[in-house]
This record gives structure tokens, C-alpha cells and sequence, in this order.
């Protein structure tokens, strides 16, 4: 590894040890940690999720054993702000550039999602 991308990999893992929350994998009950970004830009809602544009959040984990099992549906819960969201997580991005693996999320539907 370069050293700059040495260098960019430690500032996110230090950047992660002070900005992730608890997050809960509420189908295999594991917890884990993650960077939980709000997204509210519809055009990035679009591009991303297609013509589900319910509201979204991405979860950035570094910590690969933890990401490792968190799968395609699962449902996931956190509590943000004093307040508890469940979100399922409907796309997982794996970017080799980047030291986070990111899971988008999408609001439960009841009936539809849980």
C-alpha cells in the first residue's frame, strides 16, 4: 500500500473510532458499528436506488469482519438523535478505494419489509 492511501485508511479508522453508532443486525442479532449518513438528495436516491425513494441512510462499516456479515435484506436498527430507525439494507457497495464498505438502507414498509 502507498503511503498516501496508508495515510487516508488510518484517518478514516481514526475518523470511525469517534463518529460510528451501535447499529443492530436484528436478523442474526449481531451488533456492529457504522457511519450512518442520512441521504436526502432525490437525484442521488435515483441513481442509486432506482424508483425506490423511500427514505434512505448508508451505513459505513470498517470493520470488514463486522461488514462481512451483514447480508442483502437484513434488517437493521439504530437509534439516531434519541430517536429508533429500522431500515433494511437493499445494496451493498464494496469500493476497493475506499477502507468503509458502505450498505444502503431504505425506511421498513410494514407489511412489505418486516
Amino acid at each position: 500500500m502507498s503511503e498516501t492511501s496508508q495515510f487516508a485508511a488510518d484517518n478514516v479508522t481514526e475518523r470511525a473510532a469517534w463518529t460510528t453508532d451501535q447499529v443492530q443486525n436484528l436478523t442474526s442479532g449481531a451488533w456492529f458499528t457504522a457511519e450512518i449518513e442520512d441521504v436526502s438528495d432525490p437525484v442521488r436516491l435515483i441513481t442509486e436506488l432506482g424508483e425506490d425513494v423511500r427514505e434512505a441512510a448508508i451505513l459505513h462499516v470498517t470493520d470488514d469482519a463486522q461488514a462481512a456479515g451483514i447480508s442483502m435484506n437484513d434488517l437493521v436498527r439504530f437509534t439516531l438523535f434519541g430517536a429508533v430507525g429500522t431500515m433494511k439494507v437493499v445494496k451493498r457497495k464494496n469500493n476497493p478505494t475506499s477502507p468503509q464498505t458502505d450498505f444502503w438502507c431504505v425506511n421498513v414498509v410494514p407489511g412489505k419489509d418486516s
